[in-house]
C-alpha cells in the first residue's frame, strides 16, 4: 500500500534511509518532512508491504529560471529486506502519474557509482540526458 507521509513517519524515514547508507540525523528528517508536507510542490509517501514500512518516495515540480518545470524524484528508498518486490517500481509510478497529471517531464539524479539503480531506471525507461559533476563549497 502507497499513501501520503506524515509528521509521525520521520522515524520510519529514517531508518529506511539508513539503511541505504545515509547518516542524517532524525531531526534533520523531520524538520525537512514537516516543511515538504507544508508545500504543494512536494510529495512524500511511503510504502507500506505487509503493515511494515518497506520504502519511501520523494518527488515534486522543480523550478529554473533557464528552463522549463519538471517533476524531479529526489529521494527514493527500499529496504533491503523488500527489494525486489515491485515496490521501486511501484514507488517510481506514483511519481509519473503525477508528472503526466501536470504534463511535466520526470527526471531523478543519480550517484555514479550506483548502478544497480542505473539499471532499474534504464528498465523503466529513463534515458541519461546528461552528467554532471558536483562541487560543494562547505
Amino acid at each position: 500500500m502507497i499513501r501520503d507521509a506524515t509528521p509521525d513517519d520521520a522515524r520510519v524515514i529514517h531508518l529506511l534511509t539508513s539503511d541505504l547508507g545515509y547518516s542524517t540525523s532524525l531531526e534533520t528528517v523531520s524538520s525537512q518532512l514537516e516543511y515538504l508536507l507544508s508545500t504543494e510542490e512536494q510529495k512524500v509517501q511511503l510504502f507500506e508491504h505487509l503493515e511494515q514500512p518497506a520504502g519511501w518516495i520523494q518527488f515534486g515540480k522543480t523550478f529554473r529560471v533557464g528552463s522549463d518545470p519538471f517533476v524531479e524524484i529526489t529521494g527514493l528508498v527500499v529496504s533491503k529486506r523488500f527489494r525486489r518486490l515491485g515496490i521501486a517500481t511501484a514507488l517510481v509510478n506514483q511519481a509519473m502519474t503525477y508528472a503526466a497529471s501536470e504534463n511535466m517531464k520526470l527526471r531523478v539524479r543519480c550517484n555514479s557509482q550506483r548502478e544497480d539503480a542505473h539499471r532499474f531506471y534504464r528498465s523503466l525507461g529513463f534515458t541519461v540526458n546528461k552528467q554532471q559533476t558536483v562541487f560543494e563549497l562547505v
